[in-house]
């Protein structure tokens, strides 16, 4: 069970799927319909983004390699290279059945993705990284529900916000528990930037952001039970990051485990 949870997270197969449970979360919000093909396009373009980012990682990783991902991946580089351009593949024949405004967001969003890949593997000081990937993430699961809007309201606006801040206070606590081998691995982390005070600090600002604008919405919004599960998401990673050290050994199933708490609203 243990080596099949770490093969999936190694995968970022469950990163993957909750993206798709909260992409249905975020229509079931804005009371639009994601349909299947808009669902599977965005599993690929998260899975393959988080691929793309784990490669280059690896590939960055000079002698030996600790982080369990940067190991995986390095030992079976050209494997999930070719596994990569399959899925590619599908993707590209699944375009074919998304909505054309769904296309030209997804476009721009896989545009700016790539901008940053390149950048994270050129440049030497890759800053801020933890924070574009969330708002990636963050809009990546509201592709879909926007593009089925007539327009785009205060409402789908805070939303996003509040789910790049989850995301960040995600991204951030899990840097935190992964300093000292992204530092062995010479992965410029947050954690090493800013060192472990200094990111607790700005976790415990982003989770309060969170919390606030969660709060604000859940009231204006007639006590919508959807708001309550993301403050409950913010909740758990609080407490996550205040008790981490019980966590040690769980902190990555329980920060990629917190997107799919909304398949409570969702059933």
């Amino acid at each position: 069970m243990n080596k099949a949870l770490q093969f999936i997270q190694n995968l970022s197969l469950d990163i993957t799927i909750g993206s798709v449970v909260m992409t249905l979360f975020v229509g079931e919000i804005l009371e639009v319909k994601v349909t299947l093909n808009m669902a599977f396009g965005l599993a690929i373009a998260i899975w393959l983004i988080y691929t793309a980012d784990h490669l280059l990682d690896a590939y960055k990783s000079k002698g030996s390699v600790t982080n369990p991902r940067h190991a995986f991946h390095s030992k079976y580089f050209k494997f999930i290279i070719s596994i990569a351009l399959l899925v590619f593949s599908l993707g590209l024949v699944n375009l074919t059945q998304l909505p054309e405004s769904t296309i030209w967001i997804g476009g721009i969003l896989a545009l700016i993705s790539l901008v940053y890949l390149l950048y994270s593997y050129f440049s030497k000081k890759a800053i801020n990284k933890e924070l574009f990937a969330a708002i990636v993430y963050a809009v990546g699961i509201c592709v879909a529900p926007l593009s089925l809007l007539d327009e785009i309201g205060i409402e789908s606006i805070s939303l996003m916000i509040i789910l790049s801040l989850v995301a960040y206070g995600n991204l951030l606590i899990i840097s935190v528990f992964e300093e000292k081998l992204d530092r062995n691995d010479k992965v410029k982390s947050v954690a090493i930037r800013k060192e472990t005070s200094g990111t607790l600090k700005l976790i415990h600002v982003v989770l309060i952001l969170a919390f606030i604008s969660s709060v604000i919405m859940l009231i204006t919004n007639g006590l919508d039970h959807a708001y309550t599960l993301l403050i409950v998401m913010i909740a758990v990673l609080f407490l996550t990051i205040r008790y981490r050290s019980n966590f040690i050994n769980q902190y990555r199933l329980i920060c990629d485990g917190i997107f799919l708490i909304p398949l409570i609203y969702l059933f």
